[in-house]
């Protein structure tokens, strides 16, 4: 399915949508994820969240993620599973957003391919960041 989102976002409500899985190769893109932020706020009982995105190599990547100014209410107390599949350390303060914001997540995997990233100690530090849900597990692949 397709899913062209616009400026409209703000009146629709995805209050069915439990699982998403959002796969997007980006290609010379300034990504802030500000559609992303939106279309989670309109998704209220969502529990399982994969996440990959993937940059082109040769492409000197400047965007990041811009955290929301209010919390979502998906991350109040229903996302339980997050997968954030990516490459480049710029998702790094995404990842500590959800960590610090979801109230009921259990579990949170990372995948990371960017071999810089390894080298740079970046996945033992999530092993350290602070949790909102005392329950979570952070898996790196």
């Amino acid at each position: 399915m397709i899913l062209v989102l616009g400026p409209e976002l703000g009146r629709l409500a995805f209050d069915n949508l439990v699982e998403l899985k959002i796969t997007e190769e980006l290609i010379h893109h300034d990504w802030r994820g500000t559609w992303l932020v939106e279309f989670l706020q309109c998704s209220p009982n969502l529990q399982t969240f994969d996440l990959s995105l993937h940059f082109d190599e040769d492409y000197e990547f400047d965007g990041g993620w811009s955290p929301p100014e209010k919390e979502l209410s998906c991350l109040l107390f229903r996302l339980k599973k997050l997968v954030l599949n990516y490459n480049g350390r710029w998702v790094f303060e995404m990842i500590k957003y959800f960590l610090k914001n979801a109230r009921g997540l259990e579990e949170l995997k990372v995948v990371d391919h960017d071999e810089w990233d390894k080298e740079l100690g970046m996945n033992k530090e999530l092993l350290f960041l602070p949790r909102r849900s005392k329950g979570c597990q952070v898996l790196i692949d």
